[in-house]
């Protein structure tokens, strides 16, 4: 249940419309009808974060039983589909980062502008992130 609600949290955080419009301002919309979409994409994406310590297959079912969970997410995946490694592995490579770099700026804007002074060193935003342990 917990990973439900996780998946349902990431669709309410990060919407279909958005992650859409960021997907079509990157210029990667695919041009037909693919098993993977980039939406589905983004969000396997997102999912591999939350669930940093299971394979593909694992985030996979987490992540499908979590959308049609959250209801409401109009996405086509075929039942007791599941695509290999090898796949999942091109559809990030034809996403890029330039999706998520997008989609981050989007939904965590800076507090702070460039004008800020401190907030800011050679162009780049600080970030402190506090009660991690990164192995």
């Amino acid at each position: 249940m917990a990973d439900r609600i996780g998946i349902g949290v990431l669709a309410k955080v990060f919407p279909p419309e958005l992650v859409d419009r960021v997907v079509s301002q990157a210029g990667v919309r695919e041009q037909r009808m693919r098993t993977l979409p980039a939406r589905v994409v983004v969000y396997f994406l997102l999912a591999m974060v939350l669930f940093f310590q299971s394979g593909y297959g694992e985030v996979w079912n987490k992540l499908v039983a979590g959308l049609d969970w959250a209801k409401g997410f109009q996405v086509r995946l075929t039942l007791g589909m599941q695509p290999t490694p090898a796949a999942i592995t091109y559809a990030r490579r034809r996403l890029g980062w330039r999706v998520m770099q997008r989609l981050l700026e989007e939904v965590a804007g800076p507090l702070a502008g460039e004008e800020s002074g401190p907030a800011f060193v050679s162009g780049m935003r600080l970030v402190a992130v506090d009660g991690m342990c990164l192995d």
